[in-house]
């Protein structure tokens, strides 16, 4: 096969390779804030902003640090994050206002007898 012939078959292939792929992506929608970020993954992170600015910074690390990483109280405890017991107190307490927060339930009782302990212990 003559040289051109093989450069414009490469070619051909790749530019296929290249439409097939473009047609296997998700969508993403250009209209929020993070341009190329996937719709769902969008949301999600919109989601999580979302509960970030309900629960405040040290509730949702401390939510993160157990739920999506699964460390201990004990563990974030060694990384001086608070005592455990207390650790275990705000960590209800985040599952509580991350529920308020998507309307599912009002505080626990479980939560405010904890932290009436807390405040009696200090």
């Amino acid at each position: 096969m003559p040289q051109h012939i093989d450069t414009r078959y490469e070619t051909a292939i790749a530019r296929r390779n290249r439409w097939a792929a473009a047609a296997a992506k998700r969508g993403v929608d250009t209209s929020r804030k993070i341009a190329g970020v996937p719709d769902d993954r969008a949301e999600s992170l919109h989601l999580i902003d979302g509960v970030k600015a309900r629960i405040g910074e040290e509730l949702f690390a401390i939510l993160f640090h157990r739920v999506i990483n699964g460390h201990s109280f004990s563990w974030m405890a060694g990384q001086g994050m608070g005592e455990s017991e207390r650790l275990g107190v705000l960590f209800l307490a985040a599952i509580d206002a991350t529920a308020r927060h998507f309307g599912l339930r009002e505080r626990s009782r479980a939560v405010e007898t904890m932290e009436q302990a807390l405040q009696i212990a200090s």
